[in-house]
């Protein structure tokens, strides 16, 4: 059995589905969506256990080598400007 975004976008590589997306594969781009998504619960997990936060950290490849995704996730996240 296959799971997570192998099983819904046909491949783990984040690199690869973004590249599936951009060549507008429906499988690909669910499994992107349902990603940020996941990503962004957890933010909003964390902030509603610290009340704000200042920052948000992306790291490793995603992090690093997607602005598409470290935007798509941060839309609508309330950080705190000082």
């Amino acid at each position: 059995f296959e799971s997570g975004l192998k099983a819904i976008g046909g491949t783990e590589s984040m690199q690869k589905l973004l590249e599936k997306r951009n060549k507008k594969d429906a499988a690909a781009t669910l499994a992107v969506d349902m990603f940020t998504d996941q990503v962004k619960k957890q933010i909003g997990a964390y902030l509603a256990l610290l009340g704000s936060a200042a920052a948000v950290s992306f790291t490793g490849g995603i992090g690093f080598g997607s602005a598409l995704l470290r935007t798509r996730i941060m839309r609508g996240v309330p950080i705190r400007s000082e």
